[in-house]
């Protein structure tokens, strides 16, 4: 554990993660007809490992923390929604969404290559039993899918990671002084590995489905824990490969956005939807990771901000079951306060000032346009201004039907408090921003 605190990140943290889920599991049986002890557990470790955060001396480690229990304790709140096939299980799945958590960590803040590999695959296996625990066919193909993509990702890090100590002698980050086409070559690799936790083009085909046929909370923990994980590790390996190499991934990071965007405009289905729009909003990740230091600063800060979004979309989407759900059928399915809460994430995932995605794409945009250049940037501004069509397709008829006098799918705990984050982020994106810059 002594790695991870020289990185930055308490090992209590990681400890707290791993015992609360260790206990869960290991309690299954009694806890099985105690949902409501067992999501008080789970909300117990992610308040425990949100105040370990503050044990580390660095922010970025802090906001990692903090960010990754308040995502734990948005899916958490809303694990009485979880539509499992079968509800004995519900133990497990908490205890799943912890040790994803616990992945994700690892893999953002691991002290050697290895460590991100370890965290990597501790991400990918939880998160793909995570989903096959849903109800329906549909669940078990994801889940098997992305279990076998996963497993081919984990190759090309285990390969990756073999060239670079080949080539340096040691399972610690590569710097440029000791770079070597070898080297490349293995950074490369692992960053294959890494974009498909990210969903960028053309590793995005499993996690398309994973977002679609798992359950909505589960979904939105994923798709915010995945990309948290993935967007630090390659912040931090990505330099490594020199220059040319961080060009090249901001364009296929362009690349995702085009594809994406374009895809999502053909869906009428609203996880299908949300799905293209998980893969647009990597590209754009990409195209920051690509851009510089600054650029680097403002993926973080984008990430962590979109995560909380996505999160309160799924939030609003949860117990609707896991059938399909077209977009005209959502003013006759939610309630007022998930009408509401839908309406504000959606806007936000459009970049509609001042809501806090308008200032995570404010803060993209400018680096993108210094080291990358015009015509790049233009594009993907023009991207954004796509996507604006279908995140802000059904708001409308979400706005005219809070009318009605009855409704149902009533909010829950888990949606006030994704509500009440993304509302805070409005109001003071600056201070996230100063975390993440220091």
């Amino acid at each position: 554990m002594n790695a991870f605190t020289a990185s930055g990140l308490p090992w209590q943290t990681l400890a707290c993660l791993i015992a609360g889920a260790v206990v869960i599991a290991g309690l299954a049986a009694p806890l099985t007809k105690r949902p409501e002890v067992t999501r008080l557990l789970g909300l117990l470790t992610a308040t425990a490992a949100g105040a370990c955060g503050s044990l580390s001396p660095g922010s970025l480690a802090q906001v990692l923390a903090y960010s990754t229990a308040a995502f734990i304790f948005v899916v958490l709140l809303l694990a009485l929604s979880f539509e499992l096939e079968y509800a004995e299980q519900r133990p497990e799945a908490v205890a799943l969404v912890l040790l994803a958590a616990t992945g994700a960590l690892v893999l953002a803040a691991g002290g050697d290559l290895l460590q991100l590999v370890i965290g990597t695959e501790t991400l990918a296996l939880s998160s793909a039993l995570l989903v096959v625990l849903g109800r329906g066919d549909a669940a078990a193909e994801a889940a098997f899918k992305y279990f076998v993509l996963g497993a081919v990702s984990l190759a090309a890090l285990i390969y990756g990671l073999a060239l670079i100590y080949l080539s340096t002698g040691s399972l610690a980050f590569p710097t440029p002084s000791n770079i070597s086409l070898m080297t490349v070559s293995g950074v490369v690799l692992m960053t294959l590995g890494f974009a498909f936790e990210l969903a960028l083009v053309p590793l995005h085909w499993g996690a398309l489905d994973v977002y679609t046929a798992a359950t909505p909370a589960a979904a939105g923990g994923i798709m915010a824990l995945s990309k948290l994980g993935a967007v630090v590790a390659l912040v931090r390996l990505a330099p490594a490969g020199g220059s040319t190499f961080t060009f090249v991934l901001a364009m296929i990071g362009l690349l995702s956005v085009v594809w994406a965007t374009f895809a999502a405009l053909g869906q009428r289905e609203v996880r299908r939807l949300l799905a293209y729009s998980a893969v647009a909003h990597a590209g754009f990740l990409a195209m920051a990771i690509g851009s510089g230091t600054s650029g680097r600063q403002a993926a973080i800060f984008y990430v962590i901000v979109y995560g909380s979004t996505a999160l309160l979309v799924f939030a609003a989407l949860s117990g609707l079951g896991p059938e399909p759900l077209a977009l005209d059928e959502l003013p006759a399915r939610l309630g007022v306060q998930r009408s509401l809460a839908l309406c504000l994430g959606l806007m936000s995932l459009a970049g509609i000032p001042p809501l806090p995605g308008f200032w995570a794409k404010l803060a993209l945009f400018g680096p993108a346009w210094r080291t990358l250049g015009a015509v790049p940037t233009c594009m993907g501004v023009l991207c954004a201004v796509l996507a604006a069509v279908y995140y802000l397709r059904p708001v409308p008829d979400l706005w005219n039907a809070l009318r009605a006098p009855a409704r149902r799918a009533r909010a829950t705990s888990g949606v006030a408090l994704a509500t009440a984050t993304v509302l805070v982020l409005t109001v003071v994106p600056g201070f996230l921003w100063s975390m993440v810059a220091r």
